[in-house]
């Protein structure tokens, strides 16, 4: 009987692995937040499986960009080969999916907003061909997209355009004041003077402004809120903690990591259970 190589083996575990299966941990809990966002405020079973369909485009963006950086590098490796069947494979399951999802659901219009969050993917996805995936852009790129998600999953929960706009909304403030912190506290500890604290604090300021106005706009036009008050006052507790930890001397990333962690998991089942 033919025995496998105990050396050669976990090489190629470690192979698949490597083209296969995204690194960036923190983009893990972004990816998953408004898949759970939308369930807590509409949930079904179409949302889960949409759901599903966000975890698995998160995952197949590992694969396609090792498969775009070698194209645009002209070059054609064993791991060229392997990512792009690893892809094709994902992406046809998506297709499924999503195909199913169009016949299981009876809500309509679900689709929309992941309509309108395609033009943020392919910046995402043109910046990680061309090996400049850290760049602020690109950061910011992917997490709004992803958000959409939160707005599709409750619109096929039968929920509202105005609880899938406000759950959009919800997660997308959360994501760029946890990008921009998140990306200061890294360079502090590198450092590194990329992203100084007045900008950091400009934009957790204005985080707390669009909340804010989010949660207003609704007694002053007559309508019903955007946000409910409750997540307004997250963003700001959240911001706060921002503002507090960024006077403090940096922890090591995995624990920087960790604190988001745990502040996304309050904050989605927070403002999961106010909407």
């Amino acid at each position: 009987m033919h025995m496998a190589d105990p050396v050669t083996a976990p090489k190629a575990v470690g192979r698949i692995r490597a083209v296969a299966l995204p690194n960036e941990h923190g983009g893990w809990s972004l990816s998953l937040e408004p898949a759970i966002l939308g369930l807590l405020v509409a949930p079904s079973w179409s949302g889960v499986m949409l759901s599903l369909v966000g975890l698995l485009a998160f995952v197949t963006r590992t694969p396609l960009k090792v498969a775009l950086v070698d194209r645009w590098r002209h070059r054609r490796l064993d791991r060229s080969v392997l990512a792009e069947r690893i892809a094709s494979t994902e992406m046809a399951l998506l297709a499924f999916l999503l195909g199913l999802a169009f016949v299981l659901t009876t809500h309509t219009g679900w689709w929309w907003p992941i309509v309108l969050a395609t033009p943020l993917f392919a910046v995402e996805l043109w910046y990680d061909m061309h090996s400049r995936g850290r760049r602020l852009v690109a950061l910011l790129s992917g997490p709004l997209g992803v958000g959409a998600l939160a707005a599709s999953v409750v619109m096929v929960g039968g929920g509202s355009t105005r609880l899938a706009l406000g759950a959009w909304l919800a997660i997308s403030i959360r994501s760029i004041a946890a990008i921009f912190f998140v990306r200061f506290q890294l360079a502090r500890a590198k450092g590194q003077d990329r992203a100084s604290e007045l900008e950091t604090g400009m934009v957790q300021a204005l985080v707390a402004t669009i909340a804010l106005a989010a949660w207003l706009i609704g007694p002053l036009t007559e309508s019903s809120v955007l946000l409910p008050w409750t997540v307004t006052m997250l963003v700001m507790v959240i911001v706060s903690i921002h503002l507090a930890l960024s006077r403090l001397p940096v922890p090591p990333p995995k624990i920087v990591g960790i604190q988001q962690l745990v502040m996304g998991v309050v904050f989605v089942v927070a403002a999961g259970l106010a909407f």
